[in-house]
């Protein structure tokens, strides 16, 4: 384990290299892909040195949270977290928009007498969540009445007698159709492929999802850039790294000091096969209603 000096220097290192990947990478949306990982690397480099200076190292040993390289080539990035630190001063770094939602392009209104987003943690943070208006019954209205161009929510209160609708009762949903994903060769599912699968999970939604093993590069999503080999080899070798430094078990923002944060299904966390922990991710192909043998 290296120490907190250390780890700083090798984050900067990383975020200058990302940083500059992300000039001249083709096409656009790798460069915002390593911008964004260059990002993230300033601030691992900034909470590391933060952290070491509060720890009482001496002032020779002490990091700096300046630009990372002697030309100012990652000036930038540095910058940015700065900036971002100057900016919110005692207030958030980021601000919540209002819900919207539309029905075939019909504005749906009047959420804010139900429900807000807001800000919440400590200042500086970028942590958000929902406010209910009626807590502990929370829930999104079921209710809208035509105002002009738009639906707008109303309480159950307020629906009419006459329409019936607070008695109305609807089937429950039926399981339909599996969504799959091409298996025949040739397509990027199949070519190159995955490297180990196929394995399935139960959600706790009572669905069966099936999912395959692939390395990075060789997901489907990335197939259609058709990148050249030696950007393939670059972009793998970049996973590498983060997926290497980048548990799971660590926080990358701080959490809020108020509120619940949302919980994902267990289900979801998967671990690789053994060999596959580092440069590889899982990607489903099939989801349909899970038979009762597999609950």
């Amino acid at each position: 384990m290296r120490d907190p000096l250390s780890r700083a220097e090798h984050y900067r290192k990383l975020a200058v290299k990302y940083r500059e990947l992300a000039k001249f990478a083709q096409p656009a949306y790798l460069g915002d892909f390593y911008r964004r990982i260059a990002v993230r690397y300033a601030f691992m480099a900034q909470e590391v040195s933060e952290r070491a200076n509060k720890d009482g190292l001496t002032p020779e040993r002490r990091v700096r949270p300046e630009p990372f390289g002697p030309q100012g080539q990652t000036e930038d990035v540095s910058i940015d977290v700065r900036k971002r630190r100057e900016k919110v001063g005692g207030e958030h770094a980021c601000t919540s928009e209002p819900l919207k939602f539309d029905q075939h392009g019909v504005p749906l209104d009047g959420f804010e007498r139900f429900v807000e987003t807001t800000m919440v943690g400590r200042s500086g943070s970028c942590s958000f969540g929902l406010k209910w208006k009626e807590s502990p019954s929370a829930g999104f209205p079921q209710y809208f009445k035509q105002e002009g161009d738009k639906m707008v929510a109303i309480p159950a209160s307020q629906v009419p007698t006459e329409t019936e609708l607070p008695t109305q009762t609807f089937a429950p949903a039926t399981p339909g159709k599996p969504y799959t994903s091409p298996s025949e060769p040739g397509t990027a599912w199949t070519s190159p492929g995955p490297k180990s699968g196929p394995f399935t999970v139960v959600l706790s939604d009572g669905s069966q999802v099936t999912y395959y093993w692939y390395r990075f590069v060789d997901q489907p999503a990335l197939q259609h850039l058709k990148l050249p080999a030696n950007e393939k080899a670059r972009l793998q070798a970049m996973v590498q790294q983060i997926q290497a430094d980048w548990p799971i078990t660590r926080d990358y923002m701080a959490p809020p000091s108020s509120g619940t944060l949302a919980t994902l299904d267990s289900a979801l966390i998967v671990t690789p096969p053994k060999g596959m922990e580092v440069g590889y991710v899982p990607i489903v192909t099939r989801q349909e209603y899970a038979p009762p043998q597999a609950r």
